[in-house]
């Protein structure tokens, strides 16, 4: 018996295969811990259609939302007087560092990135040798 140019036996193959979870491949469920199978459509006439895959695995998905977060903050560059040790989102950390004799702090500072388009701005004293710097950050 032919059915829409398949033979019977081919659509009842097709279909117990479909129905398996095409090759066993599984995801994770948006909130459990266990696999599910993967959700597939039949169409109107009884012919399988390609599987449809609702969610995508959580570590996927907390890694795009982490990254989403990090390109909404400005990219902070020093443009005098400090070296950007670490950007976290809206969060940096500098260290102090004299232009005239290289002199680099031990600590660093953490404050918050600025604005766009914007600049922070602070000085020190260097302690070797004695040089009032001025710290120039902005952000793109």
């Amino acid at each position: 018996m032919k059915r829409f140019g398949m033979t019977y036996c081919a659509t009842a193959a097709l279909t117990l295969f479909v129905l398996i979870g095409c090759g066993g491949k599984t995801e994770m469920s948006a909130g459990e811990g266990e696999p599910t199978p993967a959700a597939t459509t039949v169409s109107q006439d009884g012919a399988p259609a390609a599987p449809v895959h609702h969610a995508m695995p959580v570590r996927e998905r907390q890694a795009r939302e982490r990254e989403q977060r990090k390109a909404k903050h400005p990219t902070a560059f020093a443009v005098q007087g400090a070296v950007i040790a670490d950007q976290d989102g809206g969060r940096m950390k500098y260290y102090k560092k004299c232009e005239r004799c290289g002199y680099v702090s031990s600590s660093g500072v953490s404050t918050s990135v600025p604005g766009t388009h914007t600049s922070y701005r602070s000085s020190f004293t260097c302690p070797k040798c004695k040089n009032r710097q001025q710290i120039v950050i902005k952000s793109n």
